[in-house]
């Protein structure tokens, strides 16, 4: 996600945390091989830990995107939003039901304190033979959800859908 959101938008600078190795040698190396190395700064280590040695700019960011936790995402999503100014964007994914659970928690939490929200599923079926036959293997669906903190005025400033 982080290379990609770098490569479309080389005006945004990116922050991507990973503590999994052998993925942050992987996001390094799609750094390099799609030309988004000034806007994308891979930061090796864990999330919510390294949140508070990132630069000013990056504590100040207006979009976040949640792609994974290992277990901190109640922590992440409360950090994340008291973090984010009026106006900003946070999406979060989920692929285990125990993620989906507390994004529609924190959902319903938003919801009753009237910031709007959207959530979408995704899946994606792969085709394959079966004696002699076509037949589509279903993979994990993706559920997303995106949050725009409210602003005090009325109006709403967070652009299109997901």
């Amino acid at each position: 996600m982080a290379v990609e959101l770098s490569f479309w938008q080389p005006e945004a600078q990116v922050w991507a945390i990973e503590h999994h190795a052998g993925r942050f040698s992987c996001l390094q190396a799609n750094r390099e091989r799609f030309g988004v190395v000034s806007n994308l700064n891979p930061v090796q280590g864990r999330a919510p830990q390294v949140l508070t040695s990132l630069p000013e700019t990056a504590q100040l960011a207006n979009k976040i995107f949640i792609g994974g936790s290992d277990g901190a995402l109640n922590q992440l999503l409360d950090i994340c939003w008291q973090r984010l100014p009026q106006g900003g964007v946070l999406v979060a994914s989920a692929v285990t039901e125990q993620s989906r659970m507390q994004l529609l928690q924190f959902y319903q939490q938003q919801a009753e304190a009237g910031c709007r929200a959207e959530t979408l599923q995704l899946a994606v079926s792969r085709g394959a033979e079966l004696a002699q036959q076509l037949i589509y293997r279903p993979a994990l669906p993706v559920t997303l959800f995106k949050w725009c903190k409210p602003v005090l005025s009325t109006d709403n400033i967070c652009g299109s859908e997901l």
